[in-house]
């Protein structure tokens, strides 16, 4: 994994930390194709240690984004490449993520990501 950006901005009195990570191993290869594996200890570690360091550093923001990018593409129907990422959001002490995927795994793996999602949103929660 690769941090890329690290940038402030401040908008109506808010300030916001936006840190952009490419090179993500998020997808798993299974029999007809690529998908979104947030299931993978590995993979979680991976992305909550990006989410502690940044939270460990002494800085001013009321919200963070952390937008992890895939290291692969995959395809669609329309035989265009997709590169899935995963946003989280920590604002207000809350936690919010959305995934960006292919038709493909919206097909197959959309209840697996969305509880994936789930679990990774309390793990970010318990280092709040």
């Amino acid at each position: 994994m690769k941090k890329i950006f690290d940038e402030k901005y401040e908008s109506d009195g808010i300030t916001s930390r936006n840190v952009w990570v490419s090179e993500v191993p998020l997808l798993k290869k299974i029999e007809y194709g690529k998908i979104v594996d947030l299931n993978d200890p590995e993979k979680q570690d991976s992305i909550l240690s990006v989410i502690k360091e940044v939270l460990a550093e002494e800085d001013s923001a009321d919200e963070y984004n952390f937008y992890f990018y895939s290291d692969q593409t995959t395809k669609d129907a329309l035989d265009e490449n997709i590169r899935p990422s995963l946003m989280v959001q920590i604002s207000e002490g809350r936690v919010f993520s959305h995934v960006n995927m292919s038709d493909y795994d919206f097909a197959t793996n959309l209840q697996n990501l969305l509880d994936a999602s789930m679990n990774l949103e309390e793990k970010i929660e318990e280092i709040l």
